[in-house]
């Protein structure tokens, strides 16, 4: 038995351009459904580039690109902290020290080709879903991980993009942190094309 990854989360069409040209001949909202039905090329879409249609293909094709994670717990902890995996410039993704986690996250960014800088806040060694649901995934914690860590002298923005799954403590991280709080995608592998469509990685 395999951990749950949320992939019945994930929403292709807010990353398509929503122009409704009808090229495809559908809606975009058609033409999103049809995607996720394997019902039709992505390559149909005149308006996205190849780093597009490239992120939104992953996405489309989760179950083949996401590992597959255990669903009993580990017993094992990551280490907290700032991992510069980028540079200075580079999106800052916090998330779990629980090492499935971390394993998803890394698959799916070295898969994307993406280099990202991580912020490893202390979750017990439980996972992102787990340390949301016991409310342990909150404000204090990431700000005990940025002083920890010295990060604000480390990059050159004042950015974190939280999991999709701790939307509700967005509110309450910024204000404990003072840093601007980006909500990414429930699903790590939409992290490539959310990363791309908010501009955050060049295309």
């Amino acid at each position: 038995m395999h951990a749950d990854l949320y992939i019945d989360h994930i929403d292709i069409s807010k990353y398509l351009p929503e122009e409704d040209c009808l090229e495809c001949g559908y809606t975009c909202k058609q033409f999103a459904e049809k995607l996720k039905k394997r019902e039709i090329s992505i390559s149909k879409c005149p308006y996205l580039n190849n780093k597009q249609r490239e992120y939104i293909k992953m996405a489309i094709n989760a179950e083949n690109v996401l590992p597959k994670v255990p669903v009993y717990p580990s017993t094992i902890t990551t280490k907290t902290g700032f991992v510069m995996a980028g540079n200075k410039n580079s999106p800052v993704l916090v998330t779990a020290n629980y090492p499935y986690t971390q394993a998803v996250l890394g698959e799916v960014l070295a898969k994307a080709n993406i280099k990202c800088n991580l912020l490893v806040i202390d979750t017990e060694g439980y996972s992102v879903d787990m340390a949301v649901y016991l409310e342990i995934f909150r404000g204090e914690k990431i700000k005990k991980a940025i002083l920890e860590s010295n990060l604000q002298s480390i990059v050159n923005h004042k950015k974190l993009i939280i999991p999709g799954l701790a939307e509700r403590y967005k509110d309450e991280i910024e204000e404990e942190t003072g840093w601007e709080i980006l909500v990414g995608p429930i699903c790590a592998v939409e992290i490539p094309i959310y990363l791309l469509s908010r501009k955050l990685i060049n295309s």
